[in-house]
């Protein structure tokens, strides 16, 4: 099989979607590969129309290698190569600079390159790298996606700060603004990742709190597993509230019986005005404001509207919605670790996002946003009529310094705020990553990328027209556990309660010996220097191992289950800052000192963190005790 066979036989089967974008190319490229007459000299790359070669006439690779060494790369974990050239960049790094696992993303704009490039350079190899990632052609929201993915799922997201930009200079120059956007798209990925996992335990610790203390809730009623697939095929619709809402949300109230509707929180009472009700709504907010969405409302506003939420809600949230629940996990360790199966699902930052997830779970095809601006009106409002917090809702979040422009459904660029776009960037992963044909029907705001847009007139004659009553199915399908399982249910979680007092002393244990062993280094390696003495080396080799050693107790099975998602905003932000520390170019005892910083601060803030949650855990065995003995 020569080069050219192989290279499309491998590309189409790891990148299918690249190799459909190259077959449709025009037959004639704009690119041409120049053999060299010389022994040991690589192919070089030119553009037809300009007459520019990428790379040095004379010899490329050596080029390249030089590029390469100029950047002083010593941690190559996370690399973006801008533009794909003859991949000698790629080539060069793993020549020059010692790369194990990390993750490594070849972005080019024009596939044409791609093209000219699989014709005389055996790229097999590189194209089924596990830890390689080709984006050709593709649009930001695609790069933006797979960049958050790989990050979330890899211990790449500890080597954000050490990202190498790596770029092939004629590419890069042929279609800057791309490749600038491509830097910005990454930089996006990168910090709606470190949102996800969270910037203040503080803040984690509020939803485990509340967890526990909704563990009635938990164990009560039904999950969102029992409803798995049980519309697979029927339209759903998201109602979120913002201003265009007010343009097509009358036409809902004829569709109720032939799609499952599931609204934001804060769609409840804006509906109920209106004399209508969703099947679901859903609620993620942890903090108290969120409660007073439901706050007088009548009775019957709640009736036949479950409540599908996700139990680090504030329990006063759960006390003010009169109606049944339904639970719904996110892929949090906590839930996992309680080992009560309710149904987990990757939920974005906002009851939008969550929506989308709950329809996507249920088997909802096609799925249609209505109200999903993300931006705000024409006339400056944030929400619809009849929201909570009124129409121009007066939150820092919609002040000025956080606007954003971001491209809209019908016009080249709409307002938005930093919080919006968060969102409006969860629904970008979300489409591109679901399976079902999802239609914005949203008829203003922000564009979301994978969406087909349509007004929701034309989404209800093409989608919504067969009735099948989803609130009955709804009734039929839910199932509540009887005495016995709740027992049952209290004992296993009793049992949980007591192995994470156990594994809460043994971290305690762990972090206090580490923190003892900071001192020692302080003690006999950097005073004795800081005194004019040679620094011990091998001494601080020695313990910094070791230290660096003891952070492997956040892969251990019991310390994730229980105290990882509390704990992971600090234990990221600390690996974050080790690795940027030692990719510096500084000598020896500067890195080792600043790393045994880090890692004494670490230790003295997770002790007292686990400190908290063994007092949450205690409460709860308390309650759990109190219950089983009173039956």
């Amino acid at each position: 099989m020569d080069i050219k066979e192989k290279n499309w036989q491998t590309l189409k089967q790891r990148y299918p979607q690249i190799y459909e974008r190259l077959l449709a190319l025009p037959a004639q490229s704009d690119y041409a590969i120049i053999m060299s007459s010389k022994e040991g000299i690589v192919p070089n790359m030119k553009n037809l129309k300009t007459g520019r070669l990428f790379y040095n006439p004379v010899n490329p690779m050596a080029e390249v290698h030089q590029d390469i060494k100029n950047r002083k790369l010593k941690v190559a974990q996370f690399n973006v190569f801008l533009g794909a050239g003859m991949l000698y960049h790629v080539f060069a790094l793993y020549d020059l600079v010692k790369v194990q696992g990390g993750s490594h993303f070849i972005v080019e704009k024009n596939p044409d390159i791609l093209r000219a490039l699989m014709e005389v350079v055996d790229i097999s190899a590189i194209l089924t790298h596990p830890n390689v990632h080709f984006l050709v052609g593709e649009e930001l929201p695609v790069i933006f996606t797979t960049i958050n993915n790989v990050l979330t799922a890899t211990d790449t997201k500890f080597y954000v700060k050490t990202v190498n930009f790596i770029e092939q200079a004629v590419a890069f120059s042929e279609n800057k603004e791309y490749y600038l956007n491509v830097v910005r798209a990454t930089k996006d990925a990168i910090k709606e990742v470190l949102n996800f996992f969270g910037n203040d335990p503080h803040d984690s610790m509020i939803g485990i709190e509340n967890t526990l203390l909704n563990i009635d809730e938990i164990l009560n009623n039904p999950g969102i597993n029992q409803l798995k697939d049980a519309f697979k095929g029927r339209p759903g619709i998201v109602v979120a509230t913002g201003p265009s809402l007010n343009k097509n949300v009358e036409l809902l109230r004829d569709v109720l019986d032939k799609a499952v509707v599931v609204g934001a929180d804060a769609s409840l009472r804006v509906l109920a005005k209106r004399g209508m009700k969703p099947h679901m709504v859903c609620s993620l907010e942890r903090l108290t404001p969120t409660s007073k969405l439901f706050e007088e409302l009548l009775p019957e506003a709640f009736e036949d509207v479950y409540f599908a939420a996700t139990p680090v809600i504030h329990p006063l949230t759960y006390q003010n919605y009169k109606g049944k629940r339904i639970v719904v996990y996110r892929n949090f360790a906590t839930f996992k670790w309680l080992d009560i199966e309710k149904g987990i699902l990757n939920i974005g930052p906002s009851s939008g996002n969550m929506a989308f997830k709950i329809l996507e779970y249920l088997g909802c095809d096609p799925i249609i946003l209505i109200g999903q601006d993300l931006a705000f009106g024409e006339d400056g409002n944030t929400h619809a009529s009849g929201s909570t917090f009124g129409e121009k809702e007066a939150h820092t979040a919609y002040t000025e310094p956080n606007y954003v422009l971001v491209e809209g459904n019908y016009s080249p660029q709409v307002r938005s705020s930093k919080v919006w776009n968060m969102f409006l960037n969860y629904y970008h992963k979300d489409v591109l990553n679901s399976q079902a044909k999802v239609i914005n029907a949203t008829e203003g705001g922000a564009k979301i990328h994978g969406t087909e847009i349509m007004t929701f007139k034309e989404a209800i004659g093409k989608y919504v027209t067969e009735s099948f009553d989803p609130l009955a199915a709804i009734k039929r399908t839910l199932t509540y556990p009887d005495g016995e399982t709740l027992t049952a249910q209290r004992k296993q979680v009793l049992d949980k309660v007591d192995q994470g007092l156990m594994t809460c002393g043994k971290s305690i244990e762990l972090f206090k010996g580490c923190h003892a062993l900071c001192m020692e280094y302080i003690e006999k390696v950097w005073i004795p220097f800081s005194q004019g003495q040679p620094y011990n080396e091998a001494e601080g080799n020695r313990i910094v191992t070791e230290l660096e050693q003891s952070v492997q107790i956040f892969r251990d099975p019991d310390f994730f289950n229980v105290l990882m998602h509390y704990v992971q905003s600090y234990a990221i932000k600390t690996m974050i800052e080790v690795h940027d520390i030692t990719a510096r170019d500084l000598p020896v005892h500067e890195i080792q000192v600043n790393v045994v910083s880090i890692l004494k601060d670490m230790y003295e803030v997770m002790i007292q963190l686990i400190i908290k949650m063994e007092e949450l855990l205690k409460v709860l065995k308390e309650k759990l005790e109190a219950e089983l003995i009173s039956g």
